[in-house]
């Protein structure tokens, strides 16, 4: 029933997929062309983390544990764990350079960060490429972990759920917590840091008196960031 919610959930969000890739591409002003490709290429990841999540994964996991199983069309749990870390790492990455594109835009064309701003989004996407490489390197025994497991839930579970058998990802949660404190720290700061910096920027522009843009444009480019903002906020807030 898991998996088939799941695989439901998948073919009712395509076509929203489909509409906002659409709406990107054809919808987007003409003031925003400049941001239009970076919204396409985080659209695109968000689209291919829910394919994976429910369709090519379907991952139950068994809290507090980090063991499950895997009911997906792809039956490679190790492989399909570091895939959906490393795509929700780049999703991440994507809502950065969004950030990053309007700072640039709005303030800092003519500065020195117009030649270090492409090598530092390709640092953060190779950092979030491997980031979550150590977890492959700590997958235990599966029949020690299965014994661990076993110990730490009030129910032994299954070792075998139709042809899919339980993948123990770790015992030591150190690594994986490591890994993912360093990746989303690394980016929350980042991504902190240019929404405060912008934010402050256009503020400290709209008080003064005289301004090199029109008002038409100022409040385009202050929409857009309050909209990145709530976008960005309310998933956050969701988790949190």
């Amino acid at each position: 029933m898991y998996k088939f919610v799941c695989h439901i959930l998948t073919f009712i969000v395509i076509p929203f997929h489909l509409y906002g890739a659409w709406c990107i591409l054809f919808k987007t002003s003409k003031a925003m062309m400049s941001v239009r490709n970076l919204l396409l290429w985080g659209h695109f990841l968000s689209a291919l983390l829910d394919l994976e999540i429910n369709f090519l994964s379907v991952c139950y996991v068994l809290f507090p544990t980090l063991s499950g199983y895997a009911f997906g069309v792809v039956n490679n749990p190790p492989i399909e764990v570091f895939v959906n870390m490393t795509t929700t790492s780049f999703v991440v990455t994507s809502i950065l350079g969004i950030f990053e594109n309007r700072y640039f835009i709005i303030f800092a064309q003519n500065t020195k960060w117009r030649r270090i701003r492409k090598p530092y989004l390709a640092v953060n996407y190779f950092l979030a490429a491997i980031v979550f490489l150590p977890l492959l390197s700590n997958i235990p025994d599966q029949a020690e972990g299965a014994r661990a497991v076993s110990n730490i839930l009030p129910c032994t579970p299954e070792l075998t759920i139709k042809n899919r058998h339980l993948f123990v990802l770790t015992l030591d949660f150190r690594v994986p917590f490591f890994c993912l404190a360093f990746g989303t720290l690394s980016l929350a700061v980042q991504i902190i840091s240019f929404s405060v910096v912008t934010f402050l920027k256009l503020r400290a522009r709209d008080s003064r008196t005289r301004c090199n843009i029109s008002r038409k444009t100022q409040k385009l480019q202050k929409n857009f960031v309050k909209a990145l903002f709530v976008q960005v906020g309310f998933p956050l807030k969701a988790i949190g």
